[in-house]
């Protein structure tokens, strides 16, 4: 038969344990099993902020110098487009009076594209009755050379270097009146 106290209920048999000792133990086990829980719980949960808080300033601090290498580079593209004026004696034939600012960049630039080939451009003529094109002469050269701004100044800087060394080369130089390098792969002398 069981130990303990028997009730009778309404035609049940109900036993009660007399093992208190037990239950008291196994309340104090689980709570502090709880409690271990809630200590682990919170351990973890700081250990998790503070490798999110690391991670988040590194972030933070890879941003902002990108953004500090962005802002430099912007100010260096800023420098580098500057407007540069042209130093030779520009002459607008049309007598418009103004040569646009874009006119007077290409000429800068040829100028300074033809000093870094060894070439001194003494000036520039804006000839009438042309919208692109530009008359240069340049120092020691008898032919004036006929440029295009829709192409670029340094190819133009080249083409003409390349036709001063092939009409010194064939002893022609002094004999040309002007050198028309307008077209991309093509010269034409007269």
């Amino acid at each position: 038969m069981r130990k303990g106290k028997e009730k009778k209920l309404s035609g049940r048999l109900i036993v009660e344990k007399q093992e208190p000792e037990r239950e008291e133990k196994s309340l104090d086990t689980e709570r502090e099993r709880v409690r271990k829980r809630a200590k682990r719980k919170k351990i973890f949960s700081a250990i998790v902020a503070v490798v999110l808080g690391v991670v988040l300033c590194v972030l933070l601090g890879v941003l902002v110098k990108n953004l500090a290498e962005l802002a430099d580079q912007k100010t260096k593209i800023a420098v580098s487009e500057e407007k540069i004026e042209p130093t030779v004696n520009v002459i607008d034939e049309n007598g418009n009076g103004g040569i646009s600012g874009r006119m007077k960049e290409y000429i800068a630039q040829l100028e300074s594209d033809l000093k870094d080939l060894g070439y001194e451009m003494v000036k520039a003529v804006l000839p009438m009755g042309k919208m692109r094109e530009i008359d240069i002469d340049i120092a020691g050269v008898a032919p004036y050379f006929k440029v295009n701004v829709e192409r670029g100044a340094a190819v133009s800087a080249e083409d003409i270097v390349r036709m001063i060394k092939y009409l010194s080369g064939q002893g022609m130089l002094e004999q040309v009146t002007y050198v028309d390098v307008r077209v991309e792969g093509k010269a034409f002398y007269k």
